[in-house]
Parts: structure tokens; C-alpha cells; sequence
């Protein structure tokens, strides 16, 4: 009788690591809310710009799912009945912070991350180097930031800078031209006649 209470007991404690290392995967995703916090620039992807709340949002559903797993794993087994209470509600208290703390550092993220946009344009030189263009629009106020992206690179540098009224977005309203002569960009942006834009053009080169 003794052998038979000793296996669940045993099983229990195996799990209860798997519970442990199932919270651990949830800390990732506050933990990378403050290490992506000083990004000076986009990352680009392909036609695509990863954001902070991409990396948070990803680690904290993974970090759910494994949870979820384990813990579906844990209560498929005989031994968590002879679980105490006290533990039960210990780790249920733990794992809700866990994943309290990483839905917050997702919805701060977001939020910071909602006043900017980013765009690849889709014209590029003739060593493949691209521009990128962040605009950032809070209440009355826009500002936007030109970037170049060389060939093969995923981090692009900041060379210029804009300003809008109102919050305007030239890019996003198409009031701009973008042209290529080799591999030197002319970018051209305007604004409307109430909502103008203040952007000195200069030749842009990823050299």
C-alpha cells in the first residue's frame, strides 16, 4: 500500500517542475518589453516591420500555451487529487501574475506602438538598398522618420526627419514620390493646404 501512495506523490513532484518551467516560459515576455523599450530603429523583414508588441505578443501566447499543455498534462494524471489546497492556490496566485505581468507589458507596447506606423516602399535602387519611412501621429502633432535599408540588412538608418500638421501622414496618403536614379533616392513628401508638411528633400544613399 505504501508503494502504490509513493508513485503519485512521486508524479505530482515531477509535474510540478513541468509547472515551474511552464511559468518561467512566461516571464520572457515582460522581460523583452524592457529590452526592446530602447530600439533606436524598426526591424524589417522582408515588405514587413516587426514591432515591440509582435515580440511580447508571441512569447506571452507561447508562454500560455505551454502552460496550458502542462497543465492539461498534470490534471490528466492520478496523483494532483492528493494535492494540497494550499499549493493549489499558491500556484493558480503565480501563474496569474505571470501571465497578469505579460499581458500588461503587451498592452503597454501596443499602445506606444499604435502612434507610429512604418512602411517599405516598395521602389528600390539598383543595389537593392529600400527606403523606410516611420510616421508618428499623436493628437496635433506628426513627425515622421526616414530611413535606408542596404541589400541583405534588417536594421535600416535614420538619415531624415519630417514634420506635419495635424498629425498628417504623408505616406499613408500617398502625397509623396519616391524615385531612384542608380542607387541614390530622391523622397518627395507634401501635405495638404491646412495640414502642410516642413521637409527639406535631400538625396538619400545607403552608402
Amino acid at each position: 500500500m505504501s508503494v502504490l501512495e509513493a508513485a503519485p506523490e512521486k508524479g505530482t513532484r515531477r509535474f510540478d517542475g513541468l509547472w515551474l518551467a511552464g511559468v518561467a516560459a512566461l516571464l520572457p515576455a515582460p522581460v523583452s518589453a524592457f529590452i526592446v523599450a530602447d530600439m533606436d530603429g524598426p526591424l524589417v523583414v522582408g515588405n514587413s516591420v516587426l514591432r515591440r508588441w509582435h515580440l511580447v505578443g508571441g512569447l506571452l501566447v507561447l508562454g500560455i500555451l505551454f502552460v496550458v499543455a502542462l497543465w492539461y498534462i498534470r490534471e490528466s494524471r492520478r496523483g494532483h487529487r492528493a494535492r494540497r489546497l494550499r499549493w493549489r492556490i499558491v500556484a493558480g496566485a503565480i501563474t496569474t501574475c505571470a501571465v497578469g505581468a505579460g499581458v500588461l507589458a503587451f498592452l503597454i507596447t501596443a499602445f506606444l506602438d499604435m502612434f507610429t506606423t512604418y512602411t517599405v516602399l516598395p521602389q528600390h535602387g539598383a543595389d537593392g538598398c529600400r527606403v523606410v519611412v516611420g510616421e508618428r501621429s499623436v493628437l496635433l502633432m506628426g513627425e515622421g522618420a526616414i530611413y535606408v535599408l542596404p541589400a541583405g540588412s534588417h536594421s535600416p538608418r535614420e538619415v531624415n526627419s519630417y514634420f506635419a500638421d495635424d498629425g498628417y501622414r504623408p505616406i499613408t496618403f500617398g502625397t509623396y514620390r519616391l524615385t531612384w536614379n542608380g542607387d541614390i533616392a530622391e523622397l518627395t513628401v507634401w501635405g495638404m493646404r491646412d495640414q502642410p508638411v516642413d521637409y527639406a528633400s535631400e538625396p538619400l544613399s545607403c552608402g
